[in-house]
């Protein structure tokens, strides 16, 4: 089954009234649960490409998606210096970051600390989400 666009739903408790946004708004979505089984969530969805946003770093999605070969992005990433990633004990993590083929961040200084550590697939896109933008453009 090919679907143009896969929402994943990654809190329990997220207001109803994006879900039904998402229905309403677009023929062919899928809203699906972040607790489902990866595996069987992937070889139903089929993704050809998946894009994290900000926050997002599900190890579980990221070392399934990488050991499929499945093309996955970061973008509006936000990284700090006391972040888990560049801790002693943030291997696993760290791990998890080979997963994307390209990470956009919104600094410098994210740019910076992952290249510190050995990430060169970083470019600096600011702030990409869309209330930002909108944000910017009014003022």
């Amino acid at each position: 089954m090919e679907l143009p666009l896969l929402i994943d739903s990654l809190f329990i408790g997220e207001p109803p009234v994006l879900v039904d946004i998402f229905k309403r708004f677009l023929d062919s979505c899928i809203i699906s649960s972040v607790f489902l089984n990866v595996k069987r969530f992937l070889d139903i969805a089929h993704p050809e490409l998946v894009i994290f946003v900000k926050y997002e770093f599900w190890i579980n999605y990221l070392s399934e998606l990488k050991r499929r070969g499945i093309r996955s992005y970061l973008v509006s990433a936000i990284f700090r210096r006391d972040s888990v990633f560049f801790r002693s004990y943030g291997s696993m993590w760290r791990k998890a970051l080979d997963a994307f083929d390209q990470m956009f961040v919104q600094s410098e200084e994210s740019r910076d600390l992952l290249h510190h550590i050995g990430f060169d697939n970083v470019i600096v896109a600011g702030d990409t989400r869309f209330d930002r933008v909108l944000d910017i453009h009014a003022a």
